[in-house]
């Protein structure tokens, strides 16, 4: 990989390194100076347990209370003598004393690791305080920190989540394979959370291999699940303010307590955070207008708590993300395509941009323009970035009923509206507002009845309902310098030839508006249930089910909404799209015309000739048919609005569990989960009657697991350690198909006819180790580990599409079966030191290191040679001091302490970088 170095740093037109707006001034003073310090785990988690504690004791009192008029009535009318003790006062303090011990036992801090020990099932989590020490908000840099989990790079909309090597295809149609859970509500599309900020987090934690029988939505390989704070009777004052390199600015704000004690209680939690990006819009004509990848969040969510009495509790959390615009489409560091296919054949750079930006129609206006297109990431004229918003709200009820029973429902709302305006990544008028424009919106409600713990069988059950509605609209504007961009090199010769064929060029896509318009509508109900079996004292079986009734409906259509400039030029029709145009060969000779059309041709023929079509001489007529020819070709396949075909169906999740607690420290368990998600209802092409249908499959996963939660040295260091293997059939991604329909219509029926598009691979089998750690070394020293081995192959791929190397070869497709999967890293790991440190007597020293490790990965979803991303590492730093009490912290926090440069995608025509290393400084207090 080369680096230009023109391709540094272009900072000269950025404002001051460190800024505050009046909005982060007002989110600051909604509360003091702070959000929870790098050195306060302990002390945080335990203020938390004992404000528990001090409400459990009181109820404990109360209920003691109660007791005493009983006891002293007992005590009056047999009044033991003066040398008799006093049985039931004794006995009464004694259960009194037992009591709170039991409560007290609860108050020992356990770690993250430790806290899923019970559960068999692979697991790796992070508590919240820890996230606070880096100001790490973002899924990014939230997954860093956890086990076998990441965000692939991407806007919100087109980034996907990987786990165990697998990342989940992305699309508006298909549901995610990795679920997101925030709050107990699923977020059944990735943006969601990708395109938002998570802070004032109790913990996140990321459950492995397919879920459902316990509740939300169904997944076939894993699920995040992020807790938020909730509001306590305890008032609250948080605040905190981070500046940093590149103008950044984040402030966050928590406020909270009682609204009337003992009875409702409530917790806003607000943040505004801005940074500029590592590079700037090196186009002259935007200078400091546009960085990348920048950032601009703006989040808030308000929760109230309702407990009447003991047996019930409500809370309710409205929250809402007003929209923001990131750039982040665009960032490539560009190189020159290759000259030859990987088996020697040349390759033809007459269209391609090192040859494209050096036709005079580009270097009258801008002579350096391919040098500058090569030496900068971003050089553009009209990008617009993208736009993201959200809002949302969430209902949970919890009832004590019967017999030690609770009834639980909880109901979700939560909309998102995302639009991207790309450009081509010239100076040019070529394209602009290009990209998605899509709103989507999601509601769910869940009713769950769960048993009291202890006893035989202790179980869960419960009804889930789910809908959601996505109206996307791609679409595509085009310039004036269109036509000169996209010509092939007959096209372009053929027109730049004279005044009137430059007319031509420039209007034969200026002014056009292609619109791809999708709609997708799910929904899905399902009934799920588990169950713990305690067979034994130290032996649980745990089983699980789930059945789902899913119906997936979409539909799609691919139009033009506006002609431009040169509809003359237009055909009469594309499939079953009329446009009202002419037909000619690609001579200039009109084919079989209505009167209509004849006369169109006559007019279009004087507008750029001063004559009639049929005095057109041949080099004129051959003209109008490369201007036709090249406007065709941007068109595409077009078709009306079709509905798909859809899909509905049953699946199944289930689960099998068997635990065995040898004693406090081991608990080994094996577990078979199986997992599903719904087919696809898309509409995956076009014929000459409209656009045509193909229907994925639904995606089944097994899933099988040995595995040990263990602790050592007096439970200081936890140990959660498993081998798994993950046998997927149908895996949902972008394939190779047989499209049956334009087989059958083409002119050779008897030769497969093949399509790129989302569709099945047969067969992926993954299998591995891994490895979750903590280990407390005292009071002020502790290590989190989390590492993984994944080997993830396709076992049955026959039909992948041929990579770019390659484009040139007859048959499209070659079998990749026994190939490792893309942008699967065989190694990853995670690596967290936390030492804290008592100095001048009421202060404490903190620092804190993050290592994170990915191993070689090939990006490229067709396993392309120039796809290739070498293993990489990311250190993260935070180092303060602040008082024990919290009521002051400062902190200093590096990101990507060694500056370690490495792509985050790459192809055979260029890639994105990471984010270099960045400084900043956070000054937090609480009260």
């Amino acid at each position: 990989m080369k680096t230009n170095q023109h391709t540094k740093l272009n900072r000269e037109n950025k404002a001051p390194p460190f800024q505050i707006t009046p909005i982060h001034a007002a989110l600051l003073g909604i509360g003091l100076l702070a959000c929870s310090p790098s050195y306060a785990d302990d002390e945080t988690q335990l203020k938390a347990e004992n404000t528990r504690l001090q409400q459990e004791i009181e109820r404990l009192r109360q209920a003691l209370e109660q007791k005493q008029p009983a006891v002293n009535q007992a005590a009056t009318e047999a009044k033991p003598s003066n040398n008799q003790p006093e049985v039931e006062k004794t006995e009464e303090k004694e259960e009194e004393h037992s009591l709170l011990n039991e409560v007290l036992v609860r108050a020992k801090k356990r770690s993250e690791v430790e806290k899923v020990k019970e559960i068999p099932k692979s697991i790796s989590a992070v508590s919240g305080s820890e996230l606070d020490k880096y100001s790490a908000t973002n899924v990014t840099d939230i997954l860093k920190r956890v086990g076998n989990a990441s965000w692939s790079y991407g806007n919100p909309r087109t980034g996907g989540y990987t786990m165990r090597g697998l990342s989940a295809g992305s699309s508006d149609a298909i549901d995610p394979s990795v679920g997101v859970v925030v709050d107990g509500i699923s977020y059944a599309y990735s943006p969601l959370a990708a395109g938002t900020d998570f802070f004032d987090l109790e913990s996140v934690n990321v459950t492995r291999g397919p879920q459902g029988t316990a509740g939300h939505k169904n997944t076939s390989l894993g699920e995040i699940v992020f807790t938020t704070k909730k509001p306590t009777f305890n008032s609250e004052a948080d605040a905190s303010v981070l500046w940093g390199q590149n103008n950044t600015v984040k402030t966050q704000a928590v406020i909270g307590g009682p609204v009337i004690d003992k009875t409702l209680a409530w917790r806003a939690s607000f943040q505004r955070n801005t940074a500029d990006g590592n590079y700037t819009n090196a186009y002259n004509d935007n200078p400091g207008r546009q960085t990348y990848v920048n950032t601009d969040r703006t989040f808030a969510r308000t929760q109230f708590l309702y407990t009447p009495n003991d047996d019930f509790k409500a809370l309710v959390s409205l929250h809402y993300q007003p929209k923001g615009t990131e750039n982040l489409n665009g960032l490539t560091f560009k190189s020159v395509q290759p000259f030859t296919y990987k088996n020697g054949a040349a390759i033809d750079h007459s269209s391609l941009p090192d040859q494209v930006l050096q036709r005079q129609w580009f270097t009258n206006t801008i002579p350096n323009a391919k040098d500058n297109y090569y030496n900068f990431p971003v050089y553009t004229d009209n990008n617009g970035g993208i736009m993201t918003g959200t809002r949302g709200a969430n209902v949970n009820l919890d009832w004590n009923i019967w017999g030690g029973h609770k009834l639980s429902y909880i109901g979700g709302y939560k909309d998102h509206y995302f639009t991207a305006a790309n450009d081509e990544g010239t100076p040019f008028n070529i394209t602009t507002d290009g990209g998605y424009i899509t709103n989507y919106l999601q509601y769910s409600q869940e009713l769950v009845l769960e048993s009291e713990k202890g006893g035989f069988a202790e179980y869960k059950a419960g009804v889930y309902s789910f809908h959601s509605d996505n109206n996307s609209n791609s679409r595509t504007r085009y310039g004036t310098d269109a036509g000169a961009w996209f010509a092939n090199a007959s096209q372009y010769n053929a027109l730049y030839a004279s005044t009137q064929g430059q007319a031509l060029l420039k209007d034969a896509l200026n002014g056009v508006y292609k619109n791809t318009l999708t709609t997708v509508e799910n929904q899905s109900n399902a009934v799920f249930g588990e169950v713990k079996w305690h067979l034994t004292d130290p032996l649980t079986l745990t089983t699980g089910l789930r059945v789902s009734d899913e119906d997936r409906r979409s539909t799609g259509g691919i139009l033009i909404a506006d002609q431009g400039a040169g509809a003359g030029l237009n055909p009469s029709a594309i499939n079953d799209v009329q446009l009202g145009g002419f037909n000619s060969n690609s001579s200039g000779a009109l084919l079989t015309n209505t009167a209509g059309q004849l006369a169109l041709a006559d007019q279009v023929a004087n507008r750029y000739f001063a004559t009639n079509y049929a005095g057109l001489n041949a080099t004129q007529k051959t003209q109008i048919a490369n201007a036709k020819a090249l406007r065709n070709g941007q068109f595409g396949t077009l078709y009306q609005v079709a509905n798909a075909q859809p899909y509905q169906g049953v699946l199944y999740n289930g689960n099998v569990a068997l635990n065995y607690k040898i004693n406090e420290s081991y608990t080994p368990y094996v577990a078979w989960q199986h997992g599903s998600k719904a087919g696809v209802s898309q509409i995956a092409g076009a014929t000459k009657i409209g656009g045509t249908s193909m229907l994925v499959k639904p995606e089944i996963s097994d899933n099988y697991e040995i595995g040990l939660k263990s602790s050592f040295f007096d439970k200081t260091l936890d140990v959660n350690l498993d081998f798994f293997f993950d046998d997927i059939k149908d895996f949902q991604q972008s394939v190779y198909y047989i499209d049956p329909i334009a087989t059958a219509l083409s002119a050779t029926p008897n030769v497969p006819v093949y399509k790129s598009g989302t569709g099945n691979v047969a067969n992926v089998v993954v299998k591995g180790i891994e490895l979750d750690t903590n280990y407390k070394f005292n009071d002020n020293l502790a290590f989190r580990f989390a590492g993984a081995y994944n080997d993830a192959r396709y076992q049955d791929y026959q039909f992948a599409a041929k990579p770019v190397e390659q484009g040139n070869e007859a048959v499209k497709y070659f079998d990749a079966s026994g190939r490792t999967l893309p942008r699967a890293p065989k190694f990853t790991g995670n690596l967290a030191v936390d030492y804290s440190q008592p100095v001048f007597g009421s202060f404490v020293f903190h620092t804190n290191i993050n290592e994170n490790y990915a191993g070689k990965s090939n990006y490229d979803l067709s396993l392309s040679d120039y796809g290739w991303i070498n293993a990489h590492w990311n250190t993260d730093l935070s180092i303060g001091i602040g008082r024990k009490d919290r009521l002051f912290d400062a902190n200093l926090i590096v990101r990507n302490l060694f500056n370690q440069n490495f792509p985050t995608t790459m192809s055979w025509t260029g890639y994105a970088p990471s984010n270099e290393r960045w400084i900043g400084v956070q000054f937090s207090s609480k009260i």
